[in-house]
């Protein structure tokens, strides 16, 4: 796992005191991959993620927060792709004021008070709405690859939350009168929305991820 603080590399550079550490991590990463080690980049969501001063704390119109966390996000991404990474993870903002919540105390080394990671409520609502909307995001195949039985009743569900939508016995659904085109981004629940992600880019490009399975190129297998 690497973390990456930044889209803008001095920025990252200037917060983690590494100069010259972003353009070492681009010549590193096609030698780890030639030996089959694919590396994580780890961002801790934070201020200075679209660059220093971006999202200053002073912002308190939480539609132009949300449009700044939202390009900064995108811009972010877009980076580590440039970089060479093929996978990456988000850290949520570890801070705990003591006037916020007197039930917790950290000892956790990477909980800070520190004003770049230290969002209020209404922050991270708007925060995670961006993180959650961002376009990269896949809609849920929930009710076209994957479906919810219940175990008492027999009746399907595109989802576990989806309980108006009954599409009546598993055994009597017609799976060629389905629509196969996804859309809901509703919820997080990862049981349907992770395979979603997975799969999703494939399924836009070829009719069926499960019909190169028997693919010869070595590195797809090893994916």
């Amino acid at each position: 796992m690497v973390s990456i603080d930044s889209a803008d590399p001095k920025t990252h550079e200037e917060m983690r005191g590494l100069k010259g550490v972003i353009k070492g991590i681009e010549i590193a990463l096609p030698i780890l991959h030639k030996h089959g080690i694919y590396p994580v980049a780890n961002l801790g969501i934070n201020r200075n993620i679209a660059g220093l001063g971006k999202i200053s704390p002073k912002i308190t119109d939480n539609t132009e927060l949300y449009q700044r966390f939202r390009e900064a996000f995108e811009s972010f991404y877009n980076f580590i792709i440039d970089l060479g990474f093929t996978m990456t993870n988000a850290c949520y903002p570890m801070s705990v004021k003591e006037n916020e919540n007197t039930e917790l105390n950290a000892v956790y080394g990477a909980s800070s008070q520190n004003e770049v990671v230290s969002f209020n409520s209404e922050e991270k609502i708007q925060i995670y709405e961006a993180l959650m909307n961002s376009e990269d995001s896949l809609p849920c195949r929930g009710g076209i690859d994957f479906f919810f039985i219940d175990a008492v009743s027999g009746n399907t569900y595109p989802c576990g939350y989806k309980g108006n939508e009954n599409l009546g016995k598993f055994y009597d659904i017609d799976i060629n009168k389905i629509n196969n085109k996804p859309f809901c981004k509703a919820c997080d629940w990862e049981c349907f929305r992770d395979p979603s992600e997975m799969i999703g880019f494939f399924a836009k490009t070829i009719k069926s991820p499960l019909s190169t399975i028997n693919s010869k190129d070595p590195v797809y297998r090893q994916l």
